[in-house]
């Protein structure tokens, strides 16, 4: 399981610019039973084309939920 934390499209400010995606991005990554890790070298997987990519502003985890985390 992974979770992008944030993916940086770049974006020339014409309007009618074409999006940059990147190949990698930082993600929170469940390694095990109560054990999350954060890679700053995560690939971004392949889009599809009924698939958007949303730029993430900030996110957030309840330190029990990461406690807790044994996949049920």
């Amino acid at each position: 399981m992974a979770i992008a934390i944030h993916n940086h499209i770049h974006i020339a400010n014409m309007p009618s610019a074409t999006p940059v995606i990147p190949s990698q991005q930082t993600a929170i990554v469940a390694e095990g039973a109560g054990q999350l890790s954060i890679y700053h070298d995560a690939p971004v997987p392949a889009l599809q084309p009924d698939v958007a990519l949303v730029k993430t502003a900030a996110v957030a985890i309840n330190p029990v939920d990461a406690k807790m985390l044994d996949y049920s």
